[in-house]
């Protein structure tokens, strides 16, 4: 698998109040952003366990929402941490 770099650009920005506070919100971010960048980034490389752990979730999470029970959730009593996601997803 290859990692390059990202680049977003948009000329349209919307952020609403309910984006405003909370944990992710839009100020919380901000105050972030006097640490360091090394603090602001990682090195993808050094946490390839994390992207794994992600597809497991995803694919839990698809197969609920297929399944009718909403967005975002998983089916109880499943095994989040080994369930099987797309081959291709290694790529």
């Amino acid at each position: 698998m290859r990692v390059d770099r990202y680049c977003d650009k948009s000329d349209s920005l919307h952020i609403y109040g309910k984006d405003l506070e909370g944990v992710g919100g839009f100020s919380g971010f901000l105050s972030q952003l006097s640490r360091p960048f090394s603090e602001l980034t990682w090195n993808s490389g050094d946490k390839r366990e994390y992207f794994v752990e992600a597809r497991h979730l995803l694919a839990a999470q698809l197969a609920a929402e297929k399944e009718g029970l909403g967005k975002g959730v998983v089916k109880p009593g499943v095994d989040v941490a080994n369930f099987p996601y797309p081959a291709e997803w290694d790529l």
